[in-house]
C-alpha cells in the first residue's frame, strides 16, 4: 500500500495562488483540454516502472518528482477550471431570490391560536 506523499511547498503557494480568481469559460475549457505529451506520458510510464523496480539514477528520480510536481499543479488548475464551469460567478449577477412559500388553505398553529384567542374576547 503507498503512502500518501506530502503536498510540496510549490504546489501548495500555486494553491493559494490559483484560489484567489476564477477563470473565464474560454481559459477554463483551454486548462481542460490540456495534457502531458504523448512522449511524456511514455516517459513518465517509464520513469514509473524503473522506480517500481528500484532502478531509479538520482537524475531519474529528479525528473519524475518534477513530473510529479507538474502534473499536480495541472490537475489543481483543472479542478478550478471545473470549479469555474460550473458555479455561476458572483460579479455583476444578482442572485436569485428564492421563491415565497405557497400558501396552504390550512391554517398553521399560529393562525389558530390567533382565531382562539380573539374568540374569547
Amino acid at each position: 500500500m503507498a503512502t500518501a506523499q506530502p503536498v510540496p511547498i510549490e504546489t501548495q503557494l500555486l494553491d493559494r495562488l490559483v484560489k484567489t480568481g476564477r477563470y473565464s469559460a474560454t481559459v477554463a475549457r483551454a486548462l481542460l483540454e490540456m495534457e502531458f505529451s504523448a512522449r511524456d506520458q511514455r516517459r513518465m510510464r517509464e520513469l514509473s516502472n524503473k522506480a517500481s523496480e528500484g532502478e531509479l539514477s538520482s537524475t531519474e528520480s529528479e525528473e519524475i518528482d518534477a513530473y510529479l510536481r507538474v502534473g499536480n499543479l495541472l490537475s489543481l488548475l483543472k479542478s478550478r477550471a471545473r470549479l469555474s464551469l460550473t458555479k455561476p460567478s458572483r460579479a455583476g449577477k444578482k442572485r436569485p431570490q428564492p421563491k415565497p412559500p405557497a400558501k396552504s388553505s390550512k391554517p398553521n398553529d399560529h393562525s389558530v391560536k390567533s382565531t382562539a384567542s380573539k374568540a374569547r374576547k
